[in-house]
């Protein structure tokens, strides 16, 4: 079974979706709360930036790709999606728990 890229993009953005909303159960809570406005403003953003990504808003909009990157480049750009987002889950496991604390702030960590 070959997989196309737009399948292995799919794939993935759900898988980190999935598991990043998993990840949050078991999160520490922060210190302190942003304000209600910063909070509605931040979801805005993000349900924004999430119906924007969707495959189906290029049709909808009828846009077309502004360049071809190839099959290749598709598997290439595949590959800077996964780091970016490994990335993302080193920061969560690494940073997460000193995230919102004053120690952090101050540039003491536990590998410090």
């Amino acid at each position: 079974m070959i997989v196309q890229p737009n399948e292995a993009f799919q794939v993935i953005w759900i898988g980190w979706v999935a598991s990043w909303v998993v990840a949050s159960l078991w999160s520490g809570r922060t210190e302190r709360r942003a304000a209600t406005r910063e909070t509605w403003i931040y979801r805005i953003l993000i349900f924004a930036g999430a119906i924007l990504i969707a495959p189906w808003t290029a049709q909808v909009l009828g846009e077309s790709p502004a360049w071809q990157v190839g099959y290749y480049g598709a598997y290439a750009f595949v590959g800077v999606m996964l780091t970016g987002l490994a990335l993302t889950w080193w920061a969560r496991i690494y940073l997460g728990r000193l995230w919102s604390k004053r120690d952090y702030a101050q540039g003491k960590t536990s590998a410090s």
